[in-house]
């Protein structure tokens, strides 16, 4: 084909701000101006003859040449600036953003389309600077609204909504993993209405989208939903029209938690700035859930203290009766004994007590007051493992400083319950700053002397293993400083706090053989510091020494207990036993018994006592009084009612105890006198 020729002609092509090519419908090229040398780096001569496809990435020739024919069914004029910005590719190999105009004209009869050709490389550096100044934008808007959130559904509700906003997403889902059911399921979305999200649910590891996504590394593109062969997708989700997707897994330190899913009708091709949104998104929603999977794991643990308040009275009370129930039977079972027919009723009741006795211990073991797993740790290294999780469920608002005793001897303690009350420590700290703060977490040792000893009391004069958490937050005025460790104590409005976290670090110290104490000033801070025993110092079992066959005695025994019924029940075994027993309801009268009868050689007492002496506290004043008495302790609280009594060479007598283990008992504690 010939083009039209002329000087002016050719003066009004070659003065054309952008290149100019004509072409035919079938893409070969018949004429370029100097422009297009300028741009692409071709001579005129060179581009003449060639395809269109010469300048177009090899990687979109075949995509070309289809949209090129669909143009050539139904040429018209598309004018630039419509926001389709393509890609040219330069001689040297080198690719480049470019705008495209397209005017089909005639030439003798013969249909062309004369291409105008920008190069706008300087636009799309200045739209990506706006693209990242968006995500940054959005990036800084979901970290704010996620540092606080406290619930699952806050963050659902906020990570969708922000995801599209910033990709312009049609719709976006966010599933978050149930590591109990193995199951990704929806817990927010945008664009997509509520009632579906139940069917978006997706298990794991099913070859699916999101399963896929949760798997992969890096971000994941989807073409098209409904032409994908990689991986199932579900029928709700193949009759929409988002065809195209993008998502990117969710992690935290203990491994993947959800996935972030965004999903298009429009053609897109997703950038690198996309991705690196898509990329810090999920890292911050990654923080969000941990922090609030730790609160919800430190929230259950508040729940089951509470349960253990509760049934720790109702154990007691139980136990108390299960005793005189047992006691009397086994009286009744004395007095019967060799009449088969009454003995049968009366064994298979004693039985059922029995069951009822290991009902009481199984509901003490639900609460809190299971036994302890103590060993050997290394409180460095259990610092160090949790302060990821700390800062993330800190925030940027609050700087952590953490500042590790060198040659730090192994503490001796249960460390998933160290990691739950130092969780607690950390979040108490955070709940005093809520501007932002500095916070300290120490580690150390610590001689607590015979002086500290008696001015704080309840604690053994030892070296220990220190673990302190301070902040610069608003600090404790007196009356509330002394109240911290009571149960259900809390100065955070209704719904904001339980009252129970402190009371759980110092129920745990003390139920560790450790210790407890805090500091604080209005407007200064405060300090909280648990005390553990140094492993090196923990001393091994001793082998009890071997106990009498016959169990039986003539010694003095003084026995404590507030309900008369088992009261009456134990000095009645204990007299059958030969032993002389002297009663008392609580301690005050215990005490004034001990000084009107030096011939007592033993304590029986119950831990729980009223008045202004417990258990524990009688069996102190009289060890200070008398030390040559030996103790026995008995409780229906199992675990939780005998912290702290390793502190005093005594033993422990469970309720509810029959005559023989209550005999054994007894001549075992004189024994080792």
């Amino acid at each position: 084909m010939r083009l039209p020729h002329g000087e002016g002609y050719r003066q009004l092509l070659e003065s054309a701000p952008d290149a100019l090519l004509v072409a035919d419908l079938h893409g070969r090229i018949l004429f370029a101006n100097q422009q297009t040398t300028r741009i692409f780096g071709y001579l005129a001569t060179e581009l003449t003859g060639q395809t269109i496809e010469t300048l177009i990435p090899a990687r979109l020739h075949q995509a070309h040449r289809a949209h090129r024919d669909g143009y050539a069914h139904a040429p018209a004029p598309r004018p630039m600036g419509i926001d389709m910005t393509l890609v040219a590719v330069r001689k040297d190999g080198t690719e480049f953003p470019v705008e495209v105009s397209l005017s089909p004209v005639q030439f003798d009869g013969i249909p062309v389309v004369c291409a105008a050709v920008r190069d706008v490389s300087w636009l799309q550096g200045a739209r990506e600077a706006v693209t990242r100044a968006n995500y940054n934008a959005q990036i800084a808007m979901l970290g704010q609204r996620l540092i606080g959130a406290r619930e699952l559904a806050d963050i659902a509700a906020a990570a969708p909504a922000i995801t599209a906003a910033a990709l312009g997403a049609d719709a976006s889902v966010l599933y978050v993993l149930d590591t109990g059911l193995n199951e990704l399921q929806a817990r927010g979305s945008f664009g997509i209405p509520g009632e579906l999200l139940p069917s978006l649910g997706f298990s794991t590891p099913p070859n699916n989208v999101p399963a896929a996504i949760i798997g992969s590394p890096d971000v994941v593109t989807i073409e098209d939903f409904n032409a994908e062969i990689r991986y199932a997708c579900t029928s709700r989700v193949e009759a929409t029209e988002r065809r195209r997707g993008i998502g990117i897994a969710i992690s935290s330190d203990d491994g993947p938690v959800g996935v972030l899913l965004a999903r298009f009708r429009q053609e897109r091709i997703f950038s690198e700035d996309d991705r690196n949104f898509l990329r810090s998104a999920a890292n911050i929603v990654g923080s969000a859930i941990k922090t609030v999977h730790a609160e919800d794991k430190l929230r259950h643990a508040q729940q089951l203290e509470a349960v253990g308040q509760l049934t720790g009275g109702i154990a007691h009370d139980f136990n108390n009766l299960l005793t005189v129930i047992m006691g009397n039977l086994q009286m009744v079972e004395e007095d019967i004994a060799g009449n088969d027919a009454i003995a049968q009723p009366v064994d298979a009741a004693i039985r059922a007590a029995s069951s009822a006795a290991e009902l009481t211990r199984k509901l003490l073991a639900f609460s809190r007051r299971q036994a302890l797993r103590p060993r050997p740790i290394d409180v460095n290294e259990l610092v160090g493992g949790m302060l990821e999780m700390i800062r993330r469920a800190l925030g940027e608002r609050i700087t952590i400083l953490a500042d590790p005793a060198p040659s730090l001897p192994l503490a001796f303690a249960d460390p998933a319950q160290l990691e739950t009350a130092l969780l607690n420590l950390v979040v108490n700290a955070r709940d005093a700053m809520p501007s932002g703060g500095r916070l300290i977490i120490e580690t150390g040792t610590r001689l607590l002397d015979a002086d500290y000893v008696e001015r704080v009391g309840d604690v053994r004069a030892n070296r220990y293993v220190m673990i302190a958490v301070s902040d610069n937050g608003t600090g404790m005025p007196a009356d509330v400083l002394k109240r911290a460790f009571d149960p259900y104590f809390t100065t955070k409005e209704r719904g904001q706090g339980s009252g129970l976290g402190l009371s759980m670090v110092h129920g745990f110290a003390k139920q560790s053989r450790g210790h407890v104490a805090i500091h604080s000033e209005p407007g200064c801070g405060s300090s909280v510091s648990m005390f553990l025993p140094v492993a090196a110092e923990i001393a091994t079992a001793q082998v009890p020494s071997p106990e009498r066959t016959d169990a039986t005695g003539n010694e003095a025994i003084l026995m404590v207990e507030d309900d008369e019924e088992v009261r009456r029940i134990g000095a009645r075994f204990l007299a059958d036993l030969g032993y002389r027993v002297y009663q008392a309801g609580d301690a005050d009268r215990a005490l004034e018994m001990l000084g009107v009868h030096p011939d007592i050689e033993l304590l029986f007492t119950d831990i729980v006592l009223p008045g202004r002496y417990g258990g524990k506290e009688l069996a102190a004043e009289v060890r200070h009084r008398r030390p040559d008495v030996a103790l026995l302790f008995t409780s229906g609280y199992a675990n939780e009612a005998t912290q702290g009594i390793d502190t005093l060479p005594a033993n422990l007598l469970d309720k509810p105890y029959r005559r023989e283990a209550l005999a054994a008992a007894v001549r075992a504690a004189l024994d080792r006198r």
